[in-house]
């Protein structure tokens, strides 16, 4: 009985001591993420957006890997999240109410921001909307964003940017590319993806370009030192989405998952996170 508790308190002060350790400290600032670098929010509209009033529908996927807070242990509490920009792009040839509806997951986090931009002799003002300035409403199965007409000027461009991360990587999306208003849109769906998770690309989207990276993780050993850098391939992928193809909503499914090293969560969690 002695042996037992002493154990546990020997336990108990290991993971107090691991947690205070530097290595514990370096792992809760860890956020490795991978993005597409073509898509850039901060960019915003161009001059030839406004002359071609064009608009556009853009879906891009990376995933973070970091530190669940929550767990000390210096072998488990790591955690994969998948990324999802989903921005709205959109000339507006009068003054309307505008309406985006992004689909996501019930317990998925989201944040959302507008922007309004208008052109004004050779030069573009942007203006990004107060949050009491739009209205936002949560659903259990997607987020409704509401521009009102007095905000939106005939030939002026609104940026909305809506980011959802979830836990779920059982499936990547939804992806809605459903036009809020009339308009010459482009359909552009973008991703970044580790190889240690395949997933099944859906029919009818095409493939525009492609690339190789990289993802730093960390693999946790029984040797000396305990965490050291382990880096994956990252695929990342560009694909236009028809207008006329009739697939304005779809996911990609997970088909397999596999890691060759301890990353800090098993795929069993991994398939289990909601």
């Amino acid at each position: 009985m002695k042996k037992n508790i002493l154990v546990g308190l020997l336990l108990i002060v290991l993971i107090q001591s691991f947690a205070q350790s530097p290595t514990y400290q370096a792992l809760l600032k860890l956020d490795h993420n991978v993005n597409n670098n073509k898509f850039n929010v901060a960019e915003g509209p161009k001059k030839e957006d406004f002359t071609q009033r064009k608009s556009a529908i853009w879906n891009n996927v990376y995933f973070k890997y970091f530190k669940n807070p929550a767990g000390p242990q210096p072998d488990a509490g790591m955690r994969f999240s998948v990324m999802r920009q989903c921005l709205y792009s959109i000339y507006c040839n009068a003054d309307t109410i505008l309406r985006v509806r992004v689909l996501r997951g019930k317990r998925d986090k989201f944040s959302v921001d507008a922007i309004v931009s208008v052109a004004e002799g050779g030069n573009i003002r942007s203006e990004k909307l107060k949050s009491r300035e739009y209205t936002v409403v949560k659903e259990d199965s997607a987020v409704l964003v509401e521009v009102g007409r007095e905000l939106i000027k005939p030939g002026s461009i609104v940026q909305i940017l809506v980011e959802i991360e979830s836990y779920n990587v059982r499936n990547l999306g939804p992806f809605n590319f459903t036009k809020p208003v009339f308009g010459n849109f482009d359909f552009i769906l973008s991703t970044n993806i580790p190889e240690p998770f395949q997933y099944k690309i859906p029919d009818g989207i095409i493939l525009e370009g492609a690339s190789l990276g990289s993802m730093s993780l960390k693999e946790f050993t029984n040797a000396t030192p305990p965490i050291v850098s382990y880096k994956v391939v990252s695929h990342s992928r560009t694909w236009i989405v028809p207008q006329n193809a009739g697939i304005e909503n779809f996911t990609f499914p997970l088909t397999s998952l596999k890691f060759e090293k301890n990353v800090g969560i098993t795929e069993k969690k991994l398939m289990s996170s909601k």
